[in-house]
């Protein structure tokens, strides 16, 4: 061991919630979920119904790496659930080649347009956060830099006041009261904020107005 060092040895832990956009990682994990669904459609009664089911793999696709990796996966996976069928006899017996056609066509239409739809639910969901960010960014610059004007014209109204003395008339003074009455703090600038929740994309934002 090194001394003044302290090394811990840790083994990396991953997860779904520890990838982020663009994690290769996240291939992977469609790549897993749709062989196994496809293993579990295989080993289940050919009247078992697990189309439903390899849309997981879709949406892990689209939301990690993008809609047009997600459109790939749903070609995956409708491949796959159309061998599973053919082999397990979940297909018609006497079924042409235009009903299998049809069959894999609309089900690879219904997983690229969910694998569509969830990119942009993602994307929406990151400019709000983005969005979010910059509202709170933009509350902290003013609620560090809002006083400080507020406080320069205090000191200035003190200052006058203290430099009239007993020549200021009454009229003068009632003034420079209602002036630092208005400086004070929160009672100049008070806001209150009621947070609410944009239906969808999980990112949050507030309205803010200003009390009398």
């Amino acid at each position: 061991m090194i001394p003044g060092w302290n090394l811990v040895a840790t083994r990396p832990r991953y997860s779904v919630g520890t990838m982020k956009r663009g994690d290769p990682r996240a291939a992977l994990a469609a790549a897993a979920v749709i062989l196994a669904v496809a293993l579990l459609d295989y080993l289940a009664p050919a009247s078992a119904d697990f189309g439903p089911v390899y849309m997981l793999g879709v949406i892990i696709a689209a939301w990690w790496l993008g809609w047009r990796t997600g459109v790939l996966f749903a070609l995956i996976a409708t491949v796959v659930r159309l061998v599973v069928d053919s082999s397990t006899g979940g297909l018609p017996g006497d079924s042409s080649v235009a009903i299998f056609l049809w069959n894999g066509g609309s089900g690879f239409l219904v997983l690229a347009a969910l694998a569509f739809a969830t990119d942009r639910v993602r994307i929406e969901r990151e400019r709000w956060r983005r969005v979010d960010a910059e509202r709170r960014t933009l509350l902290r610059l003013l609620e560090q830099e809002l006083p400080r004007p507020l406080r320069a014209a205090d000191r200035f109204a003190r200052t006058f006041e203290d430099a009239l003395g007993a020549s200021m008339t009454e009229a003068v003074h009632a003034q420079f009261a209602a002036l630092r009455r208005h400086t004070e703090m929160p009672s100049f600038w008070r806001w209150t904020c009621s947070p609410w929740v944009i239906s969808g994309v999980g990112a949050s934002t507030s309205s803010c107005v200003r009390l009398p």
